[in-house]
C-alpha cells in the first residue's frame, strides 16, 4: 500500500514551512515543489494523494491540466487575497477546495478530506 502524501507548490515560505510541519502528523511524505512543472513531475512520479497549489504559481487551466492527469488526487488551491471569481473558477476546473493562504488549519482539514465547520469562499 501507498504511503500517504502530498505535493506542495506554494510562493510564500512560511505558509510552505507552515503546512508541511501541519501536514506531517498525516502525511508521510511531503513534497515541496518550485514551480507548476515541478509539481507535475513530483505528481508523476510519487502518486500523491493530495497536491495543495498556491494560486500565485499557478492558472486556472494548470488545475484543469492536473484534474485530468491525476485524477485520484485531491486538489486544493490557495491563495492570499479573497477572489471569489478565481475560487469559483478553480472550483469549475476540477479543485476540490480554496482556501485563503492564511488559514493553515482550513487548508490541512481540506487537505486531509475533513468537511470544514462553515465554507464560504470569500474570506
Amino acid at each position: 500500500m501507498q504511503s500517504p502524501s502530498v505535493v506542495l507548490l506554494q510562493s510564500n515560505l512560511y505558509i510552505a514551512n507552515s503546512l508541511a510541519q501541519a501536514l506531517s502528523p498525516s502525511f508521510a511524505e511531503i513534497h515541496r515543489t518550485e514551480s507548476i512543472n515541478e509539481l507535475r513531475s513530483y505528481a508523476a512520479e510519487y502518486r500523491p494523494q493530495v497536491l495543495l497549489v498556491d494560486m500565485e504559481r499557478a492558472s486556472v487551466s494548470d488545475i484543469q491540466e492536473l484534474s485530468r492527469s491525476f485524477p485520484g488526487a485531491r486538489i486544493i488551491c490557495n491563495h492570499r487575497a479573497a477572489d471569489e471569481k478565481m475560487w469559483a473558477d478553480v472550483l469549475g476546473a476540477g479543485a476540490d477546495d480554496c482556501w485563503p493562504s492564511s488559514e493553515i488549519r482550513d487548508l490541512v482539514n481540506a487537505a486531509q478530506g475533513n468537511p470544514p465547520l462553515v465554507h464560504t469562499i470569500a474570506a
